[in-house]
């Protein structure tokens, strides 16, 4: 699935990714790549700039390493159509809601007040 953004920026200052990261991944084009095997499920985040992957079990929280090399705690749940990410970095939270649709897979994340969405289509 390849994608588009709003307000990404402003959530990626609002979970402390610094500014070059930040510039970095707002020029970025990401691809995902979701899949599930037995229950474990993995997600690759695809850049001409770094790769990121997570493997995952519903419901049981797990280590992630985010792209700007943050050490975090996530939990990933469903909810019908949709994933829910939890992370916790510090005292604070992110979540992020991927919604997947026939064509598509509406991303909202949001921390700390600020909401960003991003449409990723599916190829």
């Amino acid at each position: 699935m390849t994608s588009s953004d709003d307000n990404y920026d402003a959530y990626l200052k609002a979970i402390d990714v610094g500014m070059i990261q930040r510039n970095l991944a707002g020029k970025a084009k990401p691809t995902e790549e979701i899949s599930e095997n037995g229950g474990r499920y993995t997600l690759k985040t695809l850049t001409a700039l770094k790769n990121t992957e997570i493997n995952f079990v519903l419901g049981e929280e797990f280590d992630e390493e985010t792209f700007d090399n943050r050490k975090i705690r996530s939990t990933v749940t469903r909810d019908g159509a949709k994933l829910v990410h939890v992370q916790k970095y510090g005292e604070n939270e992110a979540l992020i809601v991927r919604t997947f649709t026939d064509t598509s897979m509406e991303v909202t994340y949001s921390a700390q007040d600020v909401i960003s969405a991003r449409t990723f289509r599916r190829i």
